[in-house]
C-alpha cells in the first residue's frame, strides 16, 4: 500500500509538471531560450546534460533536474527540465536566475598596461636546445636574444613583462617535461595575463625546402567533456590564484575551482586563437617570410595548463638555408621581435 501510494504521488507529480509545461507563463522551450538569450546549445551524451555557451558564460542542465549550473553557482530552478514530444523545456525561472547571477558580478575592469604582466617563454636551453641548422645554429640561442628585444619594445610601450629564462640555463634540469611545467608555474607565480613561447622551427632529417612562419593555440573543441575536465582539475590543483583570471575575487572550495578553472579555459580558446592570428600577421607582414597560418594543437605542454590567453610561435626554419642567415642577423632579429610585440600590443589593445 505505501508503494502504491508513493507510486501515485511520483505520477500526479509528473502529470502536473507535463500540464503546466503546456502553460508558457511556467516554461519555455530550450530552443527560444537560448535564441532570445544569444546562447549556443551542446548536448553531452557521456553525461546527458544540455550546455549552453555565450562568450564565457557557461549555463548547463540536466533532463529530470531542478537546478542548473550558471558559472560557479548551482541554481535552484523551482520546476524540472524535461523532455516533451521532443522538445527539451526549462522553467521560465532560468531568465530571472540568469539576471541575478549576472548582477552579481564585478563589472569587468580594463587592465592598465603597467598592470597588465606579459610572460615571454624563450625556449629550450642548453641541454634540450631545440633545433639545430646544418651549420650549429641552436634554437635555444637564438630565440633568447630575440625575446629580450620583444621585451623591451613593450617595456617602451609601458607594459609589465617577464621572461621565463633570462640566460642560457632550463628552469629544471630533472627532465623535458619539469622543465616545461616550470615555465608554465613562472606564469602563475607572475600572475602572467598573456604568455607568448618563442621558438624557431627545424625539420629532421634537415629539409631544406620546409620554409615559413606559423603560430600555435591550443583549442577547447574536439575534447569530449571528461577530457576538459581532468584538464580543469590539473590546473585547478595548482597553486595559483584563480580570482586573478576570472576578473574578481574567488573564495570557492576545489570543486567551485575546477569549474571556474574550464569556465575560463572555454573562454580563451578563441582569444588564444586572435593572439595567435594577431602575432602571425605581424611576422609575416615584416619578414615576407612564408604564412604557413595558425594551427590548434593538443601537444604543447607549455599551452595546454594556462589560464591566459597564450600563444607559441615558431619563427622560421633553422634548417632553411636562407633563414638561416636571417636569424643570425641583428636586423632580422630585430625586426622578428618589433613584430611580436606589434602583435601582442594590438590583441591587448582590442580585446586584452
Amino acid at each position: 500500500m505505501v508503494f502504491l501510494r508513493a507510486l501515485l504521488a511520483v505520477v500526479l507529480a509528473v502529470s502536473a509538471i507535463l500540464n503546466n509545461a503546456t502553460d508558457s507563463s511556467l516554461y519555455i522551450s530550450l530552443d527560444a531560450f537560448c535564441n532570445a538569450q544569444g546562447f549556443k546549445v551542446s548536448y553531452d551524451a557521456l553525461t546527458d546534460r544540455y550546455i549552453l555557451k555565450k562568450g564565457a558564460e557557461v549555463i548547463v542542465l540536466s533532463p529530470g533536474m531542478s537546478k542548473a549550473r550558471i558559472g560557479t553557482e548551482t541554481i535552484e530552478l523551482g520546476g524540472l527540465v524535461f523532455i516533451d514530444g521532443g522538445r527539451v523545456l526549462v522553467p521560465r525561472t532560468l531568465s530571472d536566475h540568469l539576471r541575478e547571477v549576472r548582477s552579481r558580478r564585478p563589472a569587468p575592469v580594463k587592465i592598465p598596461k603597467s598592470e597588465f604582466t606579459i610572460v615571454l617563454d624563450p625556449g629550450h636551453g642548453p641541454r634540450w636546445y631545440g633545433g639545430i641548422s646544418q651549420n650549429g645554429l641552436t634554437e635555444n640561442a637564438v630565440v633568447l636574444p630575440i625575446a629580450r628585444t620583444v621585451q623591451e619594445f613593450l617595456q617602451e610601450k609601458g607594459y609589465k613583462v617577464v621572461l621565463t629564462r633570462t640566460t642560457n640555463a632550463h628552469l629544471s634540469t630533472e627532465s623535458r617535461t619539469d622543465d616545461l611545467d616550470a615555465r608554465v608555474n613562472a606564469t602563475y607565480e607572475k600572475k602572467g595575463d598573456l604568455f607568448v613561447s618563442i621558438h624557431a622551427n627545424s625539420t629532421s632529417p634537415p629539409n631544406p625546402a620546409a620554409v615559413g612562419i606559423e603560430t600555435f593555440y591550443y583549442p577547447a573543441s574536439g575534447y569530449d567533456s571528461m577530457s576538459l575536465e581532468r584538464r580543469a582539475a590539473a590546473i585547478a590543483g595548482r597553486n595559483l590564484d584563480v580570482g586573478h583570471y576570472s576578473g574578481g575575487e574567488f573564495s570557492g572550495g576545489a570543486r567551485a575551482k575546477r569549474v571556474l578553472c574550464r569556465t575560463i579555459l572555454e573562454a580563451n580558446a578563441s582569444r588564444s586563437r586572435n593572439l595567435a592570428k594577431m602575432l602571425q600577421e605581424e611576422m609575416v607582414n615584416a619578414t615576407g617570410n612564408v604564412d604557413r597560418g595558425i594551427k590548434n594543437t593538443r601537444d604543447l605542454r607549455v599551452l595546454r595548463m594556462q589560464l591566459c590567453p597564450a600563444a607559441l610561435v615558431e619563427i622560421g626554419f633553422l634548417t632553411n638555408p636562407k633563414t638561416e642567415r636571417w636569424l643570425r642577423t641583428p636586423s632580422y632579429r630585430e625586426k622578428i621581435a618589433a613584430a611580436i610585440a606589434k602583435g601582442i600590443d594590438s590583441f591587448v589593445r582590442t580585446s586584452g
